[in-house]
């Protein structure tokens, strides 16, 4: 039990440091009306059996219950029904409604930690997880969930995670199977939850093509998905997605007719067709968002974290850097290294693929579009540490995608997934003690500085109660 505690210490000291600032206070702010519209009021009423009234009376009737299959034409009411069980325990409070969205951030987390463990290994799974636990935008969008709709990325995060381990070592049919089926599900569940989750989806699909395309140009190696996944990761999806199909066979294909009514400009006067425009915006959003800055004012005031910015952006160069570094080294003196731009890159292009996507909008460009994708920086900063810190000698040898095992066909010896690029001798790439003290002290800063903000976020809150739509003044009315 000591080893299994000291093994997993780091996501157990995560989830303990994103709990403390999570849950003090959670009834702050207010309860927005987004809140209450989509996830509060429903699940009070369907408690209640009293009668509901769904978006474009989407509702199916099972027995003598009306429940309903969306909260708007993009947003499903998957966290209508994750908050019956603690509005049943708590009653139909703000407290109830929060505690749920914080318990679906606690979820997140776990998944983040699977899906970097399994992909790159136990140390950038750990600092991934060390630098989401108090990254104030993730940790005030957890307390606000409903608001955002977490659920969506906690979906992908898990979706992702299984998908993960189809790339791992060979594994028995059955337990293809089931990894297969449930990413399918969760990426399905994801994109019910909240239609931008097909922004990741998506993604993950362009980044599979480049890859293949890449390897097709090398006349490496011939490979293509294997049937028996994708036939249990589809029937996973289609199980997950069925409300919104049957919201739109049933009531006039309304998700559709949102998205194509969107198609030069919103209801809420933002023109689709400003590409660039768009485009400048987004970027601008984004990186508030990693700074945790202007896009929390509500909160009671605005306190940008630099820091966490800078760590992201030094993330990535360290990445392509030390990918065109192994670049020139096989170009220059031969060094024989395995592909694993495929694994490191993946995320950066998901983030990419999240701006890029995210131009186009059926409502406005709101900041909170960048919810499904905020768990995205910490896994790339893991990764990132991961080149820095070595690890044990078994654990050296990076495994490409298309060496992924049971997703992938055939394309060579397994090894183990999450390793470290070695230099020509079996030496470790980045051995110097230095610059592997300096990462971890870095991260620790990082860390700090995450955990500063959010408690500057905190005491603003208590002290305003929280702005505008979000002020604690609504709970009085």
């Amino acid at each position: 039990m000591i080893r299994l505690l000291l093994r997993h210490l780091a996501p157990l000291a995560a989830l303990l440091l994103f709990l403390c600032f999570a849950l003090p206070d959670l009834d702050l702010p207010g309860l927005h009306y987004d809140e209450a519209l989509e996830a509060a009021t429903p699940a009070a009423l369907l408690l209640n059996n009293q009668p509901i009234t769904g978006i474009n009376n989407g509702v199916v009737q099972i027995g003598g219950l009306r429940l309903p299959l969306m909260v708007q034409n993009h947003i499903g009411a998957a966290q209508v029904y994750a908050a019956m069980p603690f509005v049943a325990l708590m009653g139909p409070t703000t407290l109830a409604l929060r505690s749920m969205t914080v318990f679906v951030g606690a979820l997140t987390l776990a998944g983040v930690y699977v899906l970097t463990l399994r992909l790159y290994g136990r140390t950038a799974a750990a600092a991934a997880v060390l630098w989401l636990a108090a990254f104030p935008s993730f940790v005030f969008w957890s307390r606000q969930g409903a608001f955002v709709t977490n659920l969506a990325p906690c979906f992908a995060a898990w979706a992702f995670a299984f998908g993960a381990g189809l790339l791992g070592r060979q594994r028995s049919p059955a337990s293809t199977r089931r990894s297969a089926l449930l990413a399918g599900l969760f990426a399905g569940l994801a994109v019910w939850a909240k239609l931008s989750a097909l922004w990741l989806l998506t993604g993950a699909g362009g980044w599979l093509l480049l890859v293949w395309m890449v390897q097709r140009a090398k006349a490496r190696i011939n490979w293509m998905p294997r049937r028996q996944p994708m036939v249990y990761g589809g029937i996973g999806f289609l199980i997950g997605v069925l409300p919104i199909i049957l919201y739109n066979l049933l009531f006039g294909f309304r998700t559709f007719a949102a998205v194509s009514g969107s198609a030069s400009t919103t209801y809420l006067g933002t023109s689709n067709l400003d590409v660039l425009g768009n485009l400048r915006t987004r970027i601008v959003q984004f990186a508030d968002v990693l700074s945790s800055g202007v896009h929390l004012w509500y909160l009671g005031g605005a306190f940008p974290d630099t820091l966490a910015l800078l760590s992201v952006l030094l993330a990535l160069a360290a990445l392509l850097g030390g990918l065109i570094v192994r670049a020139w080294r096989i170009r220059t003196i031969g060094a024989r290294q395995p592909d694993i731009w495929q694994r490191d890159l993946l995320m950066p292009f998901l983030m990419l693929a999240c701006v890029l996507q995210s131009c186009f909008t059926i409502s406005a460009l709101w900041y909170t579009h960048f919810a499904i994708a905020v768990w995205l920086p910490a896994v790339v900063v893991g990764v990132a540490v991961r080149h820095a810190v070595p690890r044990p000698p078994a654990a050296r040898q990076a495994v490409p995608l298309h060496q992924g095992g049971q997703l992938l066909q055939p394309g060579g010896q397994l090894h183990q997934p999450g390793g470290q690029l070695l230099q020509p001798g079996g030496q470790p790439a980045y051995r110097g003690s230095w610059l592997r003290w300096g990462v971890i002290l870095a991260l620790g800063l990082v860390v700090a500085s995450h955990a500063w903000t959010s408690a500057h976020y905190l005491d603003a809150l208590r002290l305003t109660g929280g702005l505008s739509f979000h002020s604690s003044a609504i709970g009085d009315v």
